[in-house]
Parts: C-alpha cells; structure tokens; sequence
C-alpha cells in the first residue's frame, strides 16, 4: 500500500482457529488504516470482524515469525505472472502423474550424482522439443505415506537433467557422459512430505531422476508435472530383449539337435541331478527348476524334450553357475539382487528396472539375496516370456502366433552351451 508517498509491503494472513487476531502495527483497527484511501481497503477487504484474518508489515513478520510455508491451493495460483496476457482468464493446466518407488538394491540409489548407484533411481522423460519457446513447468515429488512407519526418516528431493537426441535411455553409469548430458537443477532434499520446484525450461528433452537422500531408503511416491502446454512425458524404463533374432539366450541355438528319444520334467531332472550330486559346490536344483527349462524349450507344449537338448540343458546350468559363483561374496551361496541385471545380460537377456523389481518380490529373501535354483527358474521364465513376444520399434510388446498345439513330432531348438 501506499503510505504519505511510500511503498509499505503488507502481509495478509489467517488465524486458523478463527480467532485471535495480531493487535500491533497493521491491525484490524490500526492508526495506520486511518492514513490509506477508502478504496484501497475495500480492495485489499479489509474487516474489522475477529474472523482470524489480519494484515502485518513483512517486518514484523520476519521478527515475530520462524518458518513460512506457501500453500498453493490450486495450480493456477501458483503464480501469478502465468496469466495469459490476451485473456483475463489464467490458461489451463496438463498434468501427468507418476506412482513409482524406491526399492533397497535395486532403484533407491541416493542423491550423490558421482555413484554408480545414483542411475539406478527411477527416471522419467520430459519431452519440451517441439516447444518454440521456454515453458514454464511446476515438478511436485510427494511421498505416498505406508501404514506403521516413521516417515521422518527420509529427506527427498529430485534433479532435472537436459539430455541431446541421442542420448540412451535410461541413463547409467555404463552410458552417462558429460557430452550427452548437461545438469539443469535440483530440489533440494527436504524432510518434508512434498517436494517442488517451478521452473522455465527451454525447448529440448529432460530426464527427471527423484532420490532420497540416503541410498536404499524404501519408499512409494506421487511425481506429477505440471505444464501450460501438452507436452510429453513418460517413465523411462529398458525395454526387455533377447540379445539374438530368435529372442534367444546368447547364441545359444545353433545346432539341430537329431535324436528320438524324449524325455519329461522328471527325467530331465534325474538327467542334471549329477550336477550336485557329483560336485559338492553346485548347490542343488529342484525338480520345478526342470520344468521352467522344459516349458521354455518345449515350444509344441507336447511336456518332452530330445536327450541331446538335455546335455546342452546341463553344460548351459554349469556355465551360469560359474557367472552366479562370481556374484557369490559371503559363502552363503545366494548372491544380491543388484547384481541381476549384469548376470542376466551375461546370459544375452536385457531387462529394465520394474522387471528387476518383480523378480526380486518374486524370488529374493529378507537380505535381498537370490539363490541359484532361484536364479535360474527366474532366468528361464524370463526367456520363455519373451520367446512368445516380440517388441516393436516404441518398446511394446506384441503377441507372436504360438506353435500348433496339436503336432505330432516336438520341435527342435538349436542350443549351444558355448
């Protein structure tokens, strides 16, 4: 307001109890408001009612007051200077929502940007290229509260990244470089439930990564961007492929096999058993371990397999048991889950986070670790998934046409233990 030719800047704040009000400088009944135009405070709604509403001078709110939060009640209040010029009217809002999580080993990497475990938090695509000019946006990170547990613990917070074209998605530690990559901003961890950040970003693609504070805290949260424009936005996620054209493991299939005899789940696993029988470190498999290798091989549904698909069965389980003893770093046998998505494309099968994750739901104990048997009936389920898929040049999955299920004569799958 204007106070005997100068600018004096007023608060208006509220009681929430509904009475009570600030009786000092700028109160309801002040000597101050007798000096200020009568159509100036009808237009600021100045009452003298006790209803909990009063006006301060920002120095005496930042003498008598700590903290100040702002509480945006709607998007458009946000901010003001969003107005459309053209129109009385504020434009509207788009918004997209997100729910993901963090998860211990797997996508809660922390907010040191210089770790490798950093890349592996949730990422999420904005797409401002088509844009002509710089579009404001509002990022809101909200934390989705979990029955019996003490939120406090978790400070969380998020960075924008600016990304090229090219750029692989989702970024890592194995393909992140300086030249693909320029940092843009962060919203600083806070202990606070909700996290945002306004910002005017320029035409191009961004990476959103969210973070707590602290690798491998546990958590679900709410991301939601708002923007005044339809602009793209989705999670960022590697889509699940076979490293070959037959959507098969690592070359495996390179030799017809020509036998006669066949033999079912039972047989192939008595077939293996000398695995562990015969060597003390091979850790012992189970019998439906046989029938995940049997259901991916045996492609006509017909329950049999030929004998020397078999042996290539059991040199292919010795081979990935020398990758898995390799993850192997306490004695028990069982190797952590953040070391699956590495075993698997050793094994020729490239998979994203949210597969990682329900494999681990699915197979990991308490600890996070997995064991072998585990590994490999995750391993084996996981080719035969994607051996009845194909994906197409957007990462989608499309159903391929299944075998007859009425043949006579099983079909032959080329394996190679090499």
């Amino acid at each position: 307001v204007s106070l005997q030719g100068k600018k004096e800047y007023l608060i208006r704040l509220r009681n929430p109890w509904g009475k009570t009000e600030w009786k000092g400088k700028w109160s309801d009944s002040s000597q101050e408001w007798e000096k200020i135009d009568a159509d100036e405070k009808n237009k600021l709604g100045l009452s003298e009612k006790n209803e909990g509403e009063f006006w301060m001078s920002i120095g005496d709110v930042m003498k008598h007051f700590d903290l100040l939060d702002l509480c945006h009640q709607d998007k458009e209040a946000f901010i003001s200077s969003l107005e459309d010029k053209g129109d009385k009217e504020k434009k509207d809002w788009n918004t997209a929502s997100y729910i993901d999580s963090w998860k211990r080993d797997i996508s809660s990497g922390g907010s040191d940007r210089k770790t490798e475990s950093y890349w592996s938090n949730p990422q999420f695509l904005l797409d401002l290229e088509d844009e002509k000019d710089e579009t404001p946006v509002i990022i809101s990170l909200m934390e989705i509260m979990e029955k019996n547990r003490n939120r406090m613990d978790i400070f969380i917070g998020f960075d924008v990244h600016r990304i090229k074209k090219n750029a692989p998605q989702p970024l890592s530690d194995d393909n992140f470089s300086d030249e693909s990559l320029r940092f843009e901003c962060r919203a600083e961890e806070t202990e606070w439930r909700e996290n945002t950040k306004y910002l005017t970003l320029k035409p191009g693609k961004y990476v959103i990564i969210p973070f707590t504070q602290v690798k491998d805290k546990e958590s679900r949260f709410l991301l939601r961007v708002f923007s005044q424009t339809k602009v793209l936005s989705s999670s960022v996620d590697q889509p699940p492929c076979i490293s070959n054209d037959d959507l098969e493991p690592d070359n495996t299939l390179k030799t017809y096999a020509d036998d006669t005899e066949w033999m079912d789940a039972f047989e192939l696993y008595e077939f293996i058993k000398p695995l562990w029988t015969e060597n003390e470190n091979f850790p012992p498999l189970t019998l439906e371990t046989a029938r995940c290798f049997l259901n991916f091989i045996d492609e006509d549904r017909l329950g049999v397999i030929g004998t020397e698909e078999a042996e290539k069965i059991k040199q292919l389980l010795s081979r990935w048991h020398a990758e898995f003893q390799s993850r192997v770093k306490d004695g028990s046998n069982k190797a952590d889950v953040k070391g699956l998505k590495r075993m698997y494309s050793v094994l020729g099968v490239d998979i994203g986070r949210k597969v990682i994750e329900a494999v681990t739901t699915r197979y990991a104990d308490k600890d996070n670790k997995i064991s072998f048997d585990d590994f490999v009936q995750s391993a084996a389920k996981l080719l035969n998934s994607y051996s009845i898929v194909e994906i197409d040049e957007q990462g989608e999955a499309l159903q391929k046409k299944e075998a007859p299920r009425d043949s006579t004569t099983p079909s032959r799958r080329r394996w190679s233990a090499e």
